[in-house]
């Protein structure tokens, strides 16, 4: 390891606390879908670990998409927003499902949604995994969030990367900012 790559800080989320609030998350799903289908659109690659943890605990039908965009390249700082793959099932007239793993200023998952709403389905709700309260610039879009982030840490673990590092890890860690 070289001076200058991200280093793990403090854990913030055990994993069994995420593994509590994922289920909280899912039964709040459970509730709302309850007779109803949905297509889940997930995005890569953050959201991968939460995503596969929530499935197991939906009961009511699904599909599963899954869409790319990079905001923040190779680093800790955002960056301009890319979409790299859309969703490839029809949207049209279907509940979609949302599933982000952070959000930080709002501004991916409104563009987000706001492509997804072009393919006009019945309706669009949002989960994320982490909400970073301090950063938020739009008007906050999110249907359920499962912790929010009080602190301006970067954060790693749990699918969520640095640097393409740190996806492994069962715990939620902040991380030292080596920029």
């Amino acid at each position: 390891m070289t001076p200058d790559e991200p280093r793990l800080g403090r854990v913030l989320y055990a994993p069994e606390a995420i593994a509590a609030r994922v289920g909280e998350v899912a039964g709040e799903l459970n509730m709302r879908f309850a007779g109803r289908s949905a297509v889940v659109v997930a995005v890569l690659k953050g959201a991968t670990v939460f995503l596969a943890d929530l499935l197991r605990r939906l009961t009511f039908p699904l599909t599963v998409d899954f869409v790319r965009i990079a905001s923040y390249g190779g680093g800790t700082k955002p960056g301009e927003i890319r979409f790299i793959k859309d969703v490839e099932l029809p949207l049209e007239g279907r509940d979609v499902i949302v599933v982000d793993d952070i959000v930080d200023t709002g501004g991916t998952l409104t563009r987000l949604r706001q492509a997804l709403e072009a393919h006009r389905p019945r309706s669009v709700t949002t989960v994320a995994l982490l909400r970073r309260a301090p950063k938020r610039r739009l008007p906050p879009t999110l249907d359920l969030v499962g912790f929010e982030l009080e602190s301006d840490e970067f954060v790693a673990g749990y699918g969520i990367d640095c640097a393409e590092r740190f996806r492994e890890l069962g715990a939620i860690h902040a991380v030292e900012r080596t920029d």
